[in-house]
């Protein structure tokens, strides 16, 4: 994917992922304990990019070094303060903790569905010790109407259903405020970003067809997104 990365800011600008970006917390802000934002597994489009120029003093998980040094860069272009309210913390969740113990808001995205139950539950648990009370919590995974579900992709060990979230996040000590199964359709800037990438490896590999395989064909037999998302409220 090494190529995937270096093409991704042409295609991706911080602006550009800022206008692309949902918040499912915008509807319930003002009865949180604060702005402070815990993402597990944040990449490089993060809402953190949203919540730091605002004042959001952030927690950024990864295990993916570039990742977060990419979210750094896109900080520090828009305010050295903000990249300045943010922790980088590079490792495997839950494993690595983060310092704080009072975060508003959490999210736990495009990480969940490489988990098993168990590892899904853990992670639930330990994050679930940095939330303020009434904190919310987003999740999000691939959905078992996904083609990801057939185990086309090894890597992937859980996706999830509305109800099977929901029990999930229930018996974790979270209230459901919503919960959603969405068609993630790809965008033209998508399918743009997707024959430019396909052109570099062809030239990257002298269109060797295993090496293209290898590099994008996956990638795109996976096909378009149906994810389960669902917004949770901290009960303790």
């Amino acid at each position: 994917m090494e190529l995937h990365w270096e093409l991704y800011p042409q295609y991706y600008s911080t602006q550009t992922l800022l206008s692309e970006l949902e918040d499912p917390f915008y509807d319930h802000l003002d009865d949180v304990p604060n702005k402070d934002i815990i993402d597990v597994g944040c990449g490089q489009r993060s809402l953190i990019l949203k919540y730091a120029p605002l004042g959001s003093r952030c927690t950024a998980i990864d295990v993916n070094k570039e990742q977060l040094n990419a979210l750094k860069n896109r900080l520090e272009s828009l305010s050295v303060d903000a990249a300045q309210r943010v922790d980088l913390i590079s490792g495997v969740f839950p494993i690595v903790r983060p310092g704080r113990v009072d975060h508003g808001l959490a999210i736990i995205s495009d990480i969940f569905h490489f988990m098993d139950e168990s590892e899904q539950r853990e992670a639930l648990d330990v994050v679930k010790r940095f939330l303020s009370p009434r904190a919310l919590l987003y999740i999000k995974a691939h959905s078992t109407k996904h083609i990801a579900s057939s185990g086309i992709d090894s890597r992937i060990k859980r996706c999830l259903s509305m109800p099977g979230m929901q029990e999930l996040a229930d018996t974790s000590g979270f209230d459901c405020l919503r919960i959603e199964e969405v068609d993630e359709r790809r965008t033209a800037n998508d399918e743009s970003f997707i024959r430019a990438w396909r052109r570099r490896v062809m030239e990257e590999t002298d269109g060797s067809p295993s090496q293209v395989e290898e590099e994008i064909e996956d990638y795109l037999a996976l096909g378009p997104l149906i994810t389960t998302w669902g917004l949770f409220r901290n009960r303790s």
